[in-house]
């Protein structure tokens, strides 16, 4: 929401798909994200969202990393 937010407040309006993906250690911790779909078009609110979701920490998945993949949808207010 912070990052739509920011776009809204610099005159953009996010819409589209933004498919990302991340990788967390065993501890819990994000150590990469990456975007695989940005159908948003909006290279500002996709570098906004990979740096947010690098500061997430989880609970800790185990012996093993895990991979997460989430699309976040960007709509016009009805």
């Amino acid at each position: 929401e912070h990052c739509r937010a920011d776009a809204l407040a610099a005159g953009r309006t996010p819409v589209g798909t933004l498919v990302v993906s991340w990788s967390i250690d065993p501890d819990g911790h994000v150590v990469s994200a990456e975007t695989s779909i940005d159908g948003t078009r909006d290279p500002t609110l996709n570098d906004c969202v990979l740096s947010r979701i690098r500061t997430w920490q989880f609970p800790a998945p185990g012996k093993s990393a895990a991979v997460i993949t989430v699309p976040f949808e960007f709509r016009t207010a009805r």
